[in-house]
């Protein structure tokens, strides 16, 4: 079907249609200047994407791009004054901790049916696959829940 030529005319009742062209525009722009700002960022720590360097890690050999990504957020929380005790609060006994938690709490809603190991495995996918799921994590931790034998939300006096 050959397209029709435009004539710059605005047709009737297409003015809704521009202002979201436009506003896709400006969210499209908006995209690109970030994707620019996160670009520059990694290539000043170092990281090149795979796609950028012709050579990306097979199976097994070094970090993977989210691995690295987690690494660049554990490292911005131990510059942030809220946070500089996160290689104290994380150790992988508390990480573990957190998890066994989540899953006793999950499994107590409703006497929620599930195997256990499963229930875990789906909470680490989900909290892993977070942002910044360090920061979650501490957040758990240090709220003191995980001491707390009672209901799930309980509240604990420190």
């Amino acid at each position: 079907m050959p397209r029709r030529k435009e004539t710059g005319r605005k047709r009737e009742g297409d003015e809704g249609g521009l202002d979201r062209l436009t506003a896709l525009e400006g969210q499209v722009a908006e995209l690109q200047r970030r994707i620019a700002q996160i670009e520059e960022t990694l290539h000043f720590v170092g990281i090149r994407p795979a796609a950028e360097s012709g050579v990306g890690p097979g199976p097994g050999e070094g970090l993977d791009f989210r691995s690295q990504m987690d690494q660049i957020l554990l490292e911005m929380m131990k510059l942030h004054p809220d946070y500089e005790d996160v290689d104290e609060v994380l150790t992988q006994e508390a990480i573990d901790d957190a998890f066994a938690f989540m899953t006793d709490q999950y499994l107590a809603v409703d006497d929620a049916e599930g195997d256990p190991e499963e229930v875990e495995r789906a909470l680490r996918e989900r909290v892993w696959s977070m942002p910044n799921p360090y920061r979650f994590l501490y957040e758990l931790i240090v709220s003191g829940d995980l001491d707390d034998e009672e209901a799930p939300g309980g509240e604990t006096e420190h």
